[in-house]
């Protein structure tokens, strides 16, 4: 039983990381389509700046977002070691004629 457990879930982690891989990242508060805004995310700490910014892009493809705007990374020491965290605004593309 458990096997099938963590089957799934290495599945689901396994979809995540590939939509991962999609999500535009943009430090700008706009995009390049018309959006509507999904969440503030915020990714865990992390140990270095790149795991920082693929955590983010993971916690806006388990949210079904196409992008963060307003992307920025911030850092500080924890008992002599950095730690980083990645933020922005998730948001999903709209049809153009949404609007």
């Amino acid at each position: 039983m458990f096997e099938k457990v963590k089957q799934r879930i290495a599945d689901r982690d396994a979809r995540i990381a590939a939509r991962a891989d999609w999500v535009y990242v943009s430090t700008l508060p706009t995009g390049p389509k018309p959006f509507e805004q999904v969440a503030v995310l915020t990714a865990e700490r992390e140990q270095t700046p790149q795991e920082a910014w693929a955590k983010l892009r993971e916690l806006a493809a388990d949210r079904g977002c196409d992008a963060v705007l307003g992307a920025a990374l911030t850092s500080w020491d924890s008992d002599g070691f950095p730690r980083f965290v990645a933020y922005g605004t998730g948001v999903r593309w709209t049809p153009e004629d949404a609007r």
